[in-house]
């Protein structure tokens, strides 16, 4: 358990460097926020990118399989059951690159995926009201994160988190734009450093005493009231029908 997960991909690159041959390129969705590039971007990996479309009910990957990168990086988007091509996966694997599999969207959703993926994370702060924290797993062995520290910044997140929870209980005596200096505070400071950090004990303590099946169907409920509501609103169009197993993050139209 780490701090975010840009760290805990900054963490997979130090594991694949140190035990695999030296990583040098990722194939990656264009799709993608500028987090997700900067791990990659700082330890010198070359980055290219596969387009992801929108057809007609269902994400389409353009992953043009004569690349030969040594990452194929992979993630599932809104919680929805995954149309990526698992034979494309297995066929980059067999090839001998690593398959890193960002499961943040994915989180409560159990895929064919993760029985070929080498590495595997998720943040776990988009799914529930935790400080800080993502979790990250590696297929047959250990990563070496003995040397993580605590974050020195993050007692501006918890204190902004709890301002802010005095402001909309109706706490007169905060002030609204002190709790949002406090958010941004946090977030320039883990821009620039992120790496080598662990999960606070009170996040991890959250994150474990959960109710994941409360999490989850709270989140199906949340999506199928949405889905229903936004039928009869005839300029939205749903980009996707809620299946058996799927657990939204994002109901996307």
């Amino acid at each position: 358990y780490v701090l975010s997960g840009r760290t805990a991909i900054d963490l997979i690159l130090q594991d694949m460097m140190a035990v695999h041959s030296p990583m040098t390129s990722v194939y990656m969705p264009a799709w993608c926020c500028d987090s997700m590039l900067q791990p990659f971007l700082e330890r010198g990996v070359d980055i290219d990118f596969y387009d992801v479309s929108y057809e007609c009910d269902h994400l389409a990957y353009h992953i043009d399989l004569d690349r030969q990168p040594d990452i194929l990086y992979v993630n599932n988007y809104f919680g929805y059951s995954n149309t990526l091509d698992v034979g494309a996966i297995r066929l980059f694997k067999s090839r001998g690159c690593k398959i890193l599999y960002d499961r943040t969207h994915a989180l409560f959703l159990q895929d064919d995926i993760l029985k070929l993926a080498d590495y595997t994370f998720a943040s776990i702060r988009k799914w529930m009201g935790v400080p800080c924290g993502a979790s990250l797993s590696k297929d047959g062995g250990e990563i070496n994160m003995c040397h993580l520290q605590e974050y020195p910044y993050l007692h501006e997140k918890i204190d902004a988190m709890r301002m802010k929870a005095d402001y909309i209980n109706g706490c007169g005596e905060v002030d609204k734009q002190s709790f949002l200096d406090l958010y941004a505070s946090f977030g320039h400071h883990l821009v620039g450093d992120y790496c080598n950090y662990k999960m606070d004990d009170q996040s991890k303590h959250l994150w474990l005493c959960a109710d994941k099946d409360g999490i989850k169907n709270k989140r199906r409920a949340n999506a199928a009231t949405l889905q229903s509501g936004l039928q009869e609103v005839t300029q939205i169009t749903q980009m996707f029908s809620m299946q058996d197993g799927d657990t939204p993050l994002f109901v996307p139209v």
